[in-house]
């Protein structure tokens, strides 16, 4: 289980926001749990207001596996020495 203050619990938690699930985890795939194109807009959306990453382009949205392949993309544009 992920602590309040990580990263991933913060990214996951706006993702089921987003979503209204709140069963999602990061092994979930984006068109899995009703994952559609205007829901990548969204998402792309209320991550950019967040000031812990840059947010994600559309095509990693749809593209990633999971969302924590989509988390583990944006850390690396974020730091890309990791």
């Amino acid at each position: 289980m992920l602590s309040n203050d990580d990263p991933r619990r913060i990214f996951l938690d706006e993702i089921k926001t987003v979503l209204g699930d709140n069963e999602i985890c990061m092994e979930d795939n984006f068109f899995d749990v009703g994952g559609d194109s205007l829901i990548a807009a969204e998402i792309q959306a209320t991550l950019d207001k967040s000031d812990r990453w840059r947010s994600p382009q559309l095509d990693e949205i749809i593209e990633a596996a999971t969302f924590g392949d989509l988390y583990d993309r944006i850390c690396r544009r974020n730091h890309p020495s990791q």
